[in-house]
């Protein structure tokens, strides 16, 4: 944070193996007294182990009287409105979970947005949400900071999310990626969207919300253009990325947004890599798709098929001069090759590559360092 100072003392319950569940940080202000204990956490799914954390925050309560905030996952709802669907909510954890915030003098914040902060993403029938990720301070917190408040952000399907829904380790390799193109087109369409449409409606906003600071300027325009701008250079990075991954060459001058050459050199790389005609073995030129396909097809059909009715079953004797490998290169043909050499032969190819035979570009598994565990 800016103008503080921040030094951090670790109070966790690790029941179980899981690690610790809750940070308590002391925040000193660098440019005033002021000073307040903030409270991180992330609750466990397992009731007892939540007990174990609710008695920890009342026994933190009793040992200080600074202001104190606490935000994060509690795994727990307080109220009947704060779920829908599934079982009903167990009145019994909800109340002791209330207790815990009560006997350490907390206030619920509030939130602005979308109720529910979780949800399993069903279809309607078995579908369930909750509200369990929450903000709570203590008074003296809360008149420091009176015009704070908390806002609920849109829900939406990251595309980590996608990544790590997708693989699985009981479907091979091939299965994965397939599960992965099908999950990832959905993505895009739905949630990710088309850049040059969205580009489009950002950039007519803008030209909008311009024409209106010009003949009524306000605070509120002001700051939805410095918002459509940051939209717009969000867009505009990943038009840059788009192309760059088309064009298949390497970026000259890292950043610089030079999508129209990019553009044209996808569209002359396609050209150049088109067989228009192709000249046959008399010199003819061969223009139609079809023949110049049979023409093609043909000439590999020759290359790897033969006109002899049988082979030798015992091979020639190589002469002395022909090259041979040796007995030691001989064995390291049948050494199993490492997850290790695999990925330093793969980090070592350029990352917009043409893709391979899985259509995914090199890039795609050097950000996904994740799939070396997954193998």
């Amino acid at each position: 944070m800016n103008g503080t100072d921040a030094s951090c003392t670790y109070d966790s319950d690790r029941g179980s193996n899981h690690g610790p569940r809750h940070i308590h940080v002391l925040v000193k202000v660098r440019l005033s007294n002021f000073e307040f204990i903030c409270t991180v956490m992330y609750a466990s799914p397992r009731f007892h182990e939540r007990c174990i954390l609710w008695n920890n925050l009342k026994n933190v309560s009793n040992l200080h009287d600074k202001p104190w905030i606490i935000a994060g996952d509690f795994n727990e709802v307080l109220a009947e409105g704060d779920k829908f669907g599934g079982r009903c909510i167990s009145f019994n954890r909800s109340l002791i979970f209330e207790e815990c915030i009560d006997h350490s003098n907390m206030i619920d914040m509030g939130f602005v947005g979308p109720h529910f902060t979780w949800t399993n993403r069903r279809n309607i029938t078995d579908l369930v949400q909750e509200r369990i990720d929450r903000f709570f301070a203590n008074p003296s917190w809360y008149a420091s900071h009176p015009n704070a408040r908390v806002t609920h952000l849109t829900r939406y399907l990251s595309f980590l999310g996608i990544f790590m829904e997708a693989w699985s380790r009981t479907r091979s390799l091939r299965e994965s990626i397939e599960n992965f193109s099908r999950k990832a087109s959905d993505w895009n369409k739905h949630h990710f969207g088309n850049i040059f449409g969205r580009k489009k409606r950002v950039m007519a906003r803008l030209n909008g919300i311009q024409k209106a600071i010009a003949s009524h300027p306000s605070h509120s325009l002001n700051e939805m253009e410095k918002t459509l701008h940051e939209e717009l250079n969000t867009l505009l990075e990943q038009e840059e990325e788009f192309w760059v991954q088309k064009s298949c060459i390497n970026r000259l001058i890292e950043g610089d947004r030079n999508t129209a050459f990019h553009h044209m050199s996808t569209i002359v790389r396609r050209r150049r890599n088109k067989i228009s005609c192709i000249k046959n073995y008399i010199g003819e030129w061969i223009q139609s798709e079809v023949r110049t396909m049979n023409f093609i097809r043909g000439g590999f059909e020759k290359l790897f098929t033969t006109s002899l009715e049988f082979a030798p079953l015992t091979p020639p004797q190589p002469s002395r001069w022909q090259a041979a490998l040796s007995n030691e290169e001989k064995e390291n043909l049948s050494v199993v090759v490492t997850d290790a050499e695999i990925k330093d032969g793969l980090w070592a190819l350029k990352a917009f590559k043409a893709p391979g035979l899985m259509a995914f570009m090199r890039g795609f598994f050097k950000d996904f360092a994740l799939l070396w565990e997954i193998w």
